[in-house]
Protein backbone atom coordinates (compact mmCIF):
# COMPACT_ATOMS: atom_id res chain seq x y z
CA UNK A 1 0.00 0.00 0.00
CA UNK A 2 1.28 3.37 -0.94
CA UNK A 3 0.89 6.42 1.11
CA UNK A 4 -1.26 9.67 0.18
CA UNK A 5 0.68 11.92 -1.84
CA UNK A 6 0.35 15.93 -1.34
CA UNK A 7 -0.86 17.64 -4.18
CA UNK A 8 2.30 19.48 -6.14
CA UNK A 9 2.27 22.61 -8.28
CA UNK A 10 1.87 20.78 -11.25
CA UNK A 11 -1.61 18.84 -10.58
CA UNK A 12 -4.26 19.99 -12.30
CA UNK A 13 -6.65 22.77 -12.17
CA UNK A 14 -10.16 21.53 -11.23
CA UNK A 15 -12.09 23.28 -13.61
CA UNK A 16 -15.47 23.45 -12.02
CA UNK A 17 -13.72 25.71 -9.43
CA UNK A 18 -12.08 27.82 -11.55
CA UNK A 19 -15.45 28.02 -13.77
CA UNK A 20 -17.72 29.21 -10.98
CA UNK A 21 -15.35 31.31 -9.25
CA UNK A 22 -14.56 32.94 -12.51
CA UNK A 23 -18.41 33.48 -13.43
CA UNK A 24 -18.25 35.27 -9.61
CA UNK A 25 -15.08 37.31 -10.05
CA UNK A 26 -16.70 38.59 -13.11
CA UNK A 27 -19.89 39.63 -11.44
CA UNK A 28 -17.77 41.36 -8.90
CA UNK A 29 -16.50 43.29 -11.31
CA UNK A 30 -19.08 44.57 -12.98
CA UNK A 31 -20.42 45.45 -9.90
CA UNK A 32 -17.60 46.92 -8.72
CA UNK A 33 -17.03 49.48 -11.78
CA UNK A 34 -20.52 50.56 -11.80
CA UNK A 35 -20.60 51.81 -8.20
CA UNK A 36 -16.99 53.35 -8.53
CA UNK A 37 -18.46 55.46 -11.76
CA UNK A 38 -21.59 55.91 -9.61
CA UNK A 39 -19.00 57.70 -6.79
CA UNK A 40 -17.23 59.83 -9.66
CA UNK A 41 -20.51 60.94 -10.70
CA UNK A 42 -21.95 61.92 -7.18
CA UNK A 43 -18.64 63.30 -7.10
CA UNK A 44 -18.81 65.42 -9.95
CA UNK A 45 -22.29 66.61 -9.42
CA UNK A 46 -21.61 66.93 -5.66
CA UNK A 47 -20.48 70.54 -5.58
CA UNK A 48 -23.61 71.65 -8.08
CA UNK A 49 -26.11 70.43 -5.38
CA UNK A 50 -26.72 68.84 -2.10
CA UNK A 51 -26.73 65.06 -2.97
CA UNK A 52 -28.62 63.45 -0.07
CA UNK A 53 -26.99 61.29 2.28
CA UNK A 54 -28.94 58.35 1.75
CA UNK A 55 -27.98 57.81 -1.94
CA UNK A 56 -24.28 57.37 -0.73
CA UNK A 57 -25.34 55.37 1.86
CA UNK A 58 -27.28 53.14 -0.35
CA UNK A 59 -23.80 53.24 -2.93
CA UNK A 60 -21.90 52.16 0.27
CA UNK A 61 -23.88 49.00 0.75
CA UNK A 62 -23.81 48.20 -2.52
CA UNK A 63 -20.02 47.92 -2.27
CA UNK A 64 -20.22 45.11 0.58
CA UNK A 65 -22.24 42.70 -1.07
CA UNK A 66 -19.54 43.34 -4.22
CA UNK A 67 -16.70 42.19 -1.85
CA UNK A 68 -18.44 39.78 -0.63
CA UNK A 69 -18.75 38.06 -4.04
CA UNK A 70 -15.76 39.22 -4.60
CA UNK A 71 -14.21 36.85 -1.94
CA UNK A 72 -16.15 34.18 -2.50
CA UNK A 73 -15.24 33.82 -6.01
CA UNK A 74 -11.22 34.22 -5.25
CA UNK A 75 -11.56 31.42 -2.84
CA UNK A 76 -12.71 29.36 -5.77
CA UNK A 77 -10.40 30.37 -8.49
CA UNK A 78 -7.66 30.47 -6.01
CA UNK A 79 -8.42 26.76 -4.63
CA UNK A 80 -9.75 25.91 -8.02
CA UNK A 81 -6.14 26.96 -9.63
CA UNK A 82 -4.15 25.53 -6.50
CA UNK A 83 -2.47 28.45 -5.51
CA UNK A 84 -0.97 28.17 -2.07
CA UNK A 85 -2.48 29.33 0.92
CA UNK A 86 0.25 32.44 1.20
CA UNK A 87 -0.86 33.59 -2.10
CA UNK A 88 -4.71 33.06 -1.39
CA UNK A 89 -3.90 35.91 1.50
CA UNK A 90 -2.09 37.78 0.35
CA UNK A 91 -4.77 38.55 -2.51
CA UNK A 92 -7.32 38.53 0.30
CA UNK A 93 -5.65 41.26 1.42
CA UNK A 94 -5.47 43.22 -1.94
CA UNK A 95 -9.56 42.50 -2.06
CA UNK A 96 -9.86 44.71 0.71
CA UNK A 97 -7.87 47.70 -1.08
CA UNK A 98 -9.77 49.87 -3.27
CA UNK A 99 -9.46 50.40 -6.94
CA UNK A 100 -6.49 47.12 -6.04
CA UNK A 101 -9.08 44.87 -5.73
CA UNK A 102 -10.49 45.28 -9.67
CA UNK A 103 -7.08 44.60 -10.70
CA UNK A 104 -6.36 41.40 -8.91
CA UNK A 105 -9.59 40.40 -9.78
CA UNK A 106 -9.11 41.19 -13.72
CA UNK A 107 -5.25 39.45 -13.52
CA UNK A 108 -7.35 36.14 -11.91
CA UNK A 109 -9.69 36.17 -14.37
CA UNK A 110 -7.30 36.45 -16.95
CA UNK A 111 -5.67 33.64 -15.48
CA UNK A 112 -8.62 31.40 -15.15
CA UNK A 113 -9.39 32.17 -19.19
CA UNK A 114 -5.88 30.79 -19.71
CA UNK A 115 -6.31 27.73 -18.11
CA UNK A 116 -9.99 27.29 -19.06
CA UNK A 117 -9.14 28.04 -22.89
CA UNK A 118 -5.98 25.26 -22.21
CA UNK A 119 -8.51 22.56 -21.07
CA UNK A 120 -10.53 22.90 -23.94
CA UNK A 121 -13.35 25.82 -23.24
CA UNK A 122 -15.26 28.01 -24.64
CA UNK A 123 -14.64 30.77 -22.72
CA UNK A 124 -16.89 34.18 -23.48
CA UNK A 125 -17.49 38.07 -21.85
CA UNK A 126 -19.12 36.26 -18.82
CA UNK A 127 -16.98 33.19 -18.69
CA UNK A 128 -17.66 29.67 -20.06
CA UNK A 129 -20.63 29.36 -22.51
CA UNK A 130 -22.56 26.24 -21.12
Amino acid sequence: MTPPTAPTDTAPPRIERVITGQRLVIYAIAIQLLIFSLYMMLGAIANLIMIPSALLAIANLIIIPSIILAIVGTYFLTSGLRYSIFVQIFIYILLVMPYINLLTLALLNSQATRVLKAAGYPVGFLGVRR
